[in-house]
């Protein structure tokens, strides 16, 4: 079996499987976008680096099984992730910060 982000030979007992729906949201947080997959892509010449990522990202969509990632591919998807929460954790943070001086700024404008 190989890992279907890096293509790495892996097995049931190593890899992760995860669902279709997580890999799309790890996908929409900037994970799975292999570097040798977009060499081959544009290997030819005729595909830019950004049109190889994102026919990647459209061929990653159609997909509606489970995926199957190596550790090393595994141990990034949460490195995603936890950069994910800790960024909105920061966007939540900085708003609470900025929300009473939203409304005082609101108060002397009107």
């Amino acid at each position: 079996m190989i890992c279907d982000i890096c293509n790495s030979t892996t097995d049931e007992k190593r890899g992760t499987r995860i669902s279709s729906a997580k890999f799309q949201e790890l996908l929409n947080k900037g994970f799975g976008i292999d570097e040798t997959n977009i060499e081959i892509i544009t290997a030819g010449g005729h595909i830019s680096r950004d049109e190889a990522i994102e026919m990647i990202k459209q061929q990653y969509a159609a997909s509606s099984s489970a995926w199957l990632l190596c550790p090393e591919c595994a141990a990034k998807a949460k490195q995603t992730e936890k950069a994910a929460k800790k960024a909105s954790g920061t966007g939540c943070l900085l708003l609470l910060l900025l929300a009473p001086l939203a409304g005082i700024a609101y108060y002397f404008i009107a």
